[in-house]
């Protein structure tokens, strides 16, 4: 990649971490106990004293099964009427490695790395079934969180983010048509509550000329602990995107609907469940282990787009 190149993937990636805004209600004298964080699949809900770092990992893999248009479920031949190939399903795991420190006690920085894996299924006009994969790093993100607000036990902090653009757009894989690119891919002393708003704006083209979808997310949750090593966590999450702006010259959207930059875009609300575990006092004090179960109350795509089945979420 030329310098020109690299320096507008920066410039672009300036706006691709999410900008959020975070209000949550917990109790100071329990920061240290398991209803005082968030639901795992929330990321950056919290900063730390002066000197103070967490390692955290992640494991999240989704199911997406069948297609969807607006809030209606189509059937692959309803897909095949207008494309000559069908999605039918896709698996999707992504890993993600991240590292906080707070250098003082007014704001502290915060590195993600995922890798991602996923799978599609395809059926195409001549009952032909095939599958493509892709593997690969991700965009790494860097994260400031800024806590700006803090009374009792409520608080509000602001985050500000920096993409790095790490993850490859070039991926092929084997179909019935030759080896071609894949198409376009794109969380009180007895409880704690709080929410995130974030937004996600990618400015500027990649070397295919596409830019990805702007995405904006908003979520609240309520944790209510067991006991003081174990609670509970009920989140809703919303998000919202839009189409992909502009297109990649190598694929063909009358051929299958991940090609079309103009089918990308929707909206959708899941209910997640969470449990989070905080290690006792003792040689383990200070890590934690959390799961999050989540399905979808409520999805509408400007499809023929796959739909979400359940997303599951460890670390």
């Amino acid at each position: 990649m030329n310098f020109k190149a690299t320096l507008w993937g920066a410039i672009g990636g300036l706006l691709l971490a999410p900008c959020s805004l975070i209000a949550q209600h917990t109790s100071p004298q329990h920061h240290d106990q398991a209803h005082a964080f968030a639901s795992i699949g929330v990321m950056a809900d919290h900063t730390h004293e002066m000197g103070e770092w967490m390692s955290s990992y992640r494991s999240m893999h989704m199911e997406i099964i069948g297609n969807c248009d607006g809030d209606n479920r189509v059937s692959n031949s309803d897909v095949l009427a207008d494309y000559m190939v069908s999605p039918t399903d896709m698996r999707m795991n992504m890993q993600m490695v991240g590292l906080m420190y707070a250098p003082t006690g007014d704001y502290a920085l915060m590195v993600m790395i995922p890798y991602i894996d996923q799978e599609m299924d395809h059926l195409t006009r001549t009952g032909a079934r095939f599958t493509t994969r892709s593997e690969g790093l991700g965009d790494i993100k860097l994260t400031g969180m800024v806590p700006f607000y803090q009374e009792g036990p409520h608080s509000w902090q602001v985050n500000l983010g920096l993409g790095l653009p790490t993850g490859s757009i070039d991926v092929k894989d084997n179909t019935p048509a030759g080896r071609v690119r894949l198409g376009y891919s794109f969380f009180t002393d007895s409880y704690s509550y709080g929410g995130q708003t974030s937004t996600v704006l990618r400015m500027g083209r990649n070397d295919n000329d596409y830019s990805l979808v702007d995405r904006y997310n908003a979520t609240s949750w309520f944790s209510r602990p067991i006991n003081s090593e174990a609670s509970v966590s009920l989140r809703l999450n919303y998000e919202v995107w839009g189409d992909i702006d502009g297109a990649d010259p190598q694929l063909n959207p009358t051929m299958v609907p991940i090609a079309d930059p103009d089918r990308r875009a929707g909206q959708q609300l899941d209910l997640r469940l969470g449990l989070n575990l905080q290690a006792p006092d003792g040689h383990l004090e200070g890590y934690s282990l959390a799961v999050e179960f989540g399905v979808p109350l409520w999805q509408k795509l400007d499809g023929p787009q796959l739909e979400t089945d359940w997303i599951l979420t460890f670390g």
